[in-house]
């Protein structure tokens, strides 16, 4: 309320007939309270930005880690056919 009154005085001060010094003033005071964020809308998105950061993070983390036990399954798994494939050829060798 405080940002129209300083609104409709500077629009009087510039001679603005009243009734459409408080028109402007009214509709401006109307769309900054409708359309721009105050300090505790950012602060809120910022609280939100961070929760949904660490969510994130952990889901990253958690795959980064499953994808890591895949390759560790499969380098297992390949080693063990290359032993494999080693012996025999060494046996055939003999």
């Amino acid at each position: 309320m405080e940002t129209a009154l300083a609104i409709y005085e500077a629009l009087i001060q510039a001679n603005v007939p009243p009734p459409a010094a408080r028109r402007v003033a009214e509709s401006l005071e109307k769309d900054m309270s409708s359309n721009l964020a105050t300090k505790q809308d950012l602060h809120h998105l910022e609280q939100l930005m961070e929760t949904r950061f660490e969510a994130a993070d952990s889901r990253l983390l958690l795959l980064l880690q499953n994808l890591e036990s895949r390759i560790v399954i499969k380098l297992g798994a390949l080693m063990t056919i290359l032993f494999g494939v080693a012996s025999a050829v060494v046996a055939v060798l003999r």
